[in-house]
């Protein structure tokens, strides 16, 4: 099993950046474009999470996000999965070592193999908190070869300074149990729970990792039911953000299910490396509801 590097920082050269785009042929009059720019390395046969901080948040603040697309390079170094969240503090450019979130830090979305550009709907657009200092992307990365790393890239899409009235949103999610996966055995995890606050839903995103089988996940309120994911056949290249547009209310009820099979001759546990296994769903709601979301559990 791959270990993850504790010190890998002091083993990458540091090249990142970000720059301010003006508005372009796929942009509106008043849009504006930043891009991330970072370049992640681990040894061969290693995977590690790293992170780099962008101080650029202040222009991101006044108008919000509207779109997010992930341009990961074609190299040796492949990344996993990225995250981009937003801090209140001065972040390193990096890479930092981050096996762990970092702390002081906020989600605004999660990126994985298979998805495609984060379009939120029209008068809508991800928020920044008032106090936004930077910007922070986790990218989690594996090497099979030798070869160079080549930096990928974050475009963002401002909402515009001249946008009329904003709805904001921002990033929640829940993540639900892993059993210990035992060896030529197919594992269930049923998580329940009970929103306390009402939200407007525009997008789903179920996570899990190498032995995923399934996933699913619906919300039931009095005479209706709304279907947030429904992944019968997993797969682990095309996790895609699910666009959904509809409302919950408080006492709506989350069901989640993920189940494993694992096809390997040794126990798999829970946690973040591709070699472990999750169980997550993350949304994008309105309003802002924090990195937790807000339901109780059930029995």
């Amino acid at each position: 099993m791959w270990a993850v590097l504790s010190a890998l920082a002091a083993t990458v050269a540091p090249s990142c950046g970000a720059r301010l785009d003006r508005p372009g042929a796929d942009a509106g009059p008043s849009d504006e474009s930043v891009t991330l720019s970072f370049l992640p390395d681990v040894p061969v046969g290693r995977e590690a999470y790293l992170c780099f901080g962008f101080d650029i948040a202040a222009a991101v603040r006044q108008t919000g996000i509207k779109t997010i697309e992930w341009r990961p390079a074609d190299s040796a170094v492949a990344l996993h999965h990225g995250k981009l969240y937003v801090s209140n503090a001065a972040y390193p450019s990096g890479p930092v070592a981050c096996d762990e979130q970092p702390t002081g830090v906020v989600p605004l979305q999660v990126w994985a193999p298979g998805s495609g550009p984060l379009v939120l709907p029209a008068g809508v657009a991800l928020a920044l908190p008032d106090d936004a200092l930077s910007l922070v992307v986790e990218a989690h990365v594996l090497r099979f070869t030798e070869g160079q790393a080549i930096a990928s890239e974050v475009r963002l899409t401002l909402a515009g300074t001249g946008a009329s009235h904003t709805v904001a949103a921002g990033w929640t999610g829940r993540v639900a149990p892993v059993p210990a996966l035992r060896p030529g055995h197919l594992e269930t995890s049923v998580d329940r729970c009970t929103f306390t606050d009402g939200m407007r839903v525009y997008f789903a995103w179920p996570h899990q990792h190498l032995l995923g089988r399934s996933f699913s996940a619906t919300v039931t309120g009095p005479g209706r039911v709304l279907t947030l994911a429904d992944v019968p056949t997993w797969n682990f290249a095309r996790q895609v953000a699910i666009a959904i547009d509809a409302d919950i209310v408080a006492g709506d009820v989350l069901d989640m299910t993920c189940t494993w099979l694992n096809n390997t001759d040794h126990y798999v546990f829970p946690g973040p490396k591709t070699t472990d296994e999750m169980c997550g769903l993350g949304l994008i709601v309105s309003p802002p509801r924090g990195s937790s979301l807000p339901c109780l559990p059930l029995p």
